[in-house]
């Protein structure tokens, strides 16, 4: 899959907790959140636990499928920037 051949962007506004909030594959419990390996996220097959500053409220996400890295990455005006692969074998989260 190409640049031009990866799936259209999700946006989503999800709630954080406890300084994480989850992206998962429908019905995948929020047991058992994995600690982030990078600082940031950690995932286990079919979800992802993502760790934020926010201690809690609502944040706006954008999510791609992707079969390959993006050709290039945009991190102008971010802190920290990372890639992080998810195995989601149901397909897209939260789809």
């Amino acid at each position: 899959m190409s640049d031009s051949a990866a799936g259209a962007p999700a946006t989503a506004t999800v709630a954080v907790d406890h300084h994480v909030f989850l992206l998962a594959e429908p019905g995948m419990a929020a047991a058992g959140l994995p600690l982030p390996d990078n600082g940031l996220i950690g995932s286990l097959p079919g979800k992802a636990a993502v760790y934020t500053g926010a201690a809690g409220g609502r944040v706006t996400v954008t999510v791609r499928a992707r079969a390959t890295p993006p050709g290039t990455v945009e991190t102008a005006g971010w802190d920290e920037v990372l890639d992080h692969s998810l195995t989601a074998p149901a397909g897209m989260p939260g789809r």
